[in-house]
């Protein structure tokens, strides 16, 4: 989770067990080439060691689209849907 924040380190990546690496939402704020490189690079880093890749704080379409071309697996942010209560959330995913 939050993959580049805190402890995160590439020697993490060969000490623990996990299948899913989340891009922090950090790195999407910058429309900035080299943010998009490390996005390119975190990505193409966690399919080659078949990982899932899910990124967070996804705020518009513009993103969205960039990251499903660079075919990451999943998405999270107020684009696509906003916090709600599990009654809503059941709503939300019959729709």
């Amino acid at each position: 989770d939050d993959f580049g924040m805190g402890y995160s380190a590439f020697s993490y990546l060969r000490k623990f067990s996990f299948d899913v690496m989340k891009i922090d939402k950090s790195f999407l704020k910058s429309s900035q080439l080299e943010s998009r490189a490390i996005i390119k690079a975190l990505i193409a880093m966690a399919k080659g060691l078949n990982l899932k890749i899910v990124a967070e704080g996804i705020e518009d379409k513009k993103t969205l689209a960039f990251l499903q071309e660079e075919q990451c697996d999943a998405f999270q942010g107020f684009y696509l849907a906003r916090p709600m209560i599990e009654a809503d959330f059941s709503r939300f995913l019959q729709e």
